[in-house]
């Protein structure tokens, strides 16, 4: 299993340090097309389970919910897109949020 420790700042220095630390080619800044397809032939070559730690996008949740939900709904969206019956032999990778989820407005 693989994790990386990554900072929460706008989304795609979100993709830029996940595509690092999955070894993606570090040609320009990272968007979301881009993150898509090298993430295709990653979980091609993968032959591991995967984790992405995620640190920080309850700061992010708080300073810009657009930013977060765009952000978590891209990530979750195009990897469930690889998890079909057209690709079944992927390497399986999850996404790990940690962090403080207590509601806007409200108390734990």
């Amino acid at each position: 299993m693989q994790s990386g420790r990554l900072p929460a700042g706008a989304a795609e220095d979100i993709l830029g340090e996940i595509a690092k630390a999955l070894g993606f080619p570090a040609e320009g800044p990272v968007n979301w097309a881009a993150f898509n397809d090298w993430l295709g032939d990653f979980l091609v070559d993968e032959e591991d389970p995967v984790a992405i730690v995620v640190y920080g996008l309850d700061a992010m949740l708080r300073r810009d919910v657009h930013v977060y939900l765009g952000c978590v709904h891209g990530l979750l969206g195009m990897t469930e897109a690889y998890r079909s019956p057209d690709f079944p032999d992927l390497a399986q990778l999850e996404y790990i949020f940690p962090g403080s989820w207590t509601p806007i407005g409200g108390k734990a």
